[in-house]
């Protein structure tokens, strides 16, 4: 499911499969086209297909569930022992990025310790952009500042996909 405009230079992924993803729906600025992935099929190929074809895209944003150095999208878990079997499919995603796209992950615990790190940077490396990952999924309920990003692989610059900041709450999913 899209919303907003196909041709918007941000572009937000959000798994069905998050905690009260209904509430963050609503607060997804007019500029950000948001895309909603199914829990129940691969998100890995969910999102390949959605990237197929674009460009310009110089910011991309993502609310997962996850684990340390894991990322679940939909059905399809992505880690350290599978990242280079979806080489081809991130290199896929690259392609519909600018030159100095930024990718920002929002998923629990993600880049904790030296084996998350290590996932994040590998995960850049094959898209060939930028990550910067919140350790904590956004609370609808909230709208206040921060903008919490934990660990970079690079400087950020992207703002918020949200009309307003949202507060991070810990979520353990």
């Amino acid at each position: 499911m899209r919303s907003s405009s196909s041709f918007a230079s941000t572009l937000l992924f959000l798994d069905t499969a998050v905690p009260n993803y209904e509430s963050l729906m609503r607060g997804v600025r007019a500029s950000v086209e948001m895309i909603l992935l199914d829990c129940s099929e691969n998100g890995i190929v969910q999102i390949t297909q959605e990237l197929a074809g674009r460009s310009c895209i110089s910011s991309l944003h993502m609310i997962f569930r996850g684990s340390e150095g894991c990322l679940k999208l939909g059905s399809a878990e992505l880690n350290a022992q599978n990242l280079d079997a979806y080489g081809w499919e991130l290199q896929q995603w690259g392609d519909a990025l600018t030159p100095g796209a930024e990718i920002l992950l929002h998923v629990a615990g993600l880049a904790t310790g030296d084996i998350g790190q290590n996932f994040v940077r590998g995960f850049g490396l094959l898209i060939g952009a930028t990550v910067g990952v919140s350790q904590h999924l956004p609370d609808a309920d909230d709208f206040t500042p921060p903008w919490n990003l934990s660990f970079t692989t690079g400087p950020i610059q992207s703002r918020s996909p949200f009309k307003s900041r949202l507060r991070t709450v810990a979520a353990g999913v």
